[in-house]
């Protein structure tokens, strides 16, 4: 039975080979799927200050109290964020 007649869809399954060939068919998968991931610098800088300011505002200008406790020397020892 060649391939064409076993599979009918991407989701189709098939009678796994024994050892090794599996794993290489899913490994080869997976490295398909992780190489359509890439993204363009201008996308990566743009998440990388997303993920900092969002850091910095945490820190600084939070005043939910786990987060404003943990910070609140931090934040005094700045004297940019009054916090009181």
């Amino acid at each position: 039975m060649n391939r064409s007649e076993n599979s009918s869809g991407p989701h189709a399954t098939r009678t796994p080979v024994q050892g090794a060939p599996g794993l290489y068919r899913q490994a080869r998968r997976h490295v398909h799927m992780t190489r359509r991931l890439d993204i363009s610098l201008y996308r990566k800088s743009f998440l990388y200050l997303a993920l900092v300011g969002l850091t910095l505002y945490a820190v600084l200008f939070s005043t939910t109290p786990a987060v404003h406790d943990f910070f609140h020397e931090f934040r005094h020892h700045l004297m940019l964020v009054p916090c009181h």
